[in-house]
């Protein structure tokens, strides 16, 4: 739960202020209380845990999008693609290997 100390500069005061209710409670020999401040300590500190994992993921999925497609040929289990419509292998001689484009009208091109 270190992430939620991060919270700015109050976080650490409003933590330690929980703790030491929630002792507090425990010393009076007040179970209920102590439960509920634990339960509600823990469930504050649940929900900023959340909030910056869910903010996290947005920004991970944001930088995805944002990431350029590339534009050279990928080998993907033994296949050179290049998206929808991209090369594919094409075998003229044992061992030889040209790539044929869609946007070649089928005609084979050497790289």
């Amino acid at each position: 739960m270190g992430e939620v100390l991060r919270d700015g500069a109050q976080m650490p005061q409003t933590i330690l202020s929980e703790h030491v209710a929630i002792l507090d409670a425990i010393i009076a020999g007040n179970g209920a209380e102590a439960e509920r401040l634990s339960r509600d300590h823990i469930s504050r500190a649940a929900k900023i845990f959340v909030q910056r994992l869910q903010a996290q993921k947005e920004a991970s999925e944001e930088e995805q999008r944002q990431r350029p497609t590339p534009t050279h040929p990928v080998i993907s289990g033994g296949y050179l693609t290049s998206g929808p419509g991209g090369m594919e292998p094409s075998r003229q001689r044992k061992g030889a290997i040209s790539l044929r484009t869609s946007s070649s009208g089928g005609k084979n091109d050497r790289h």
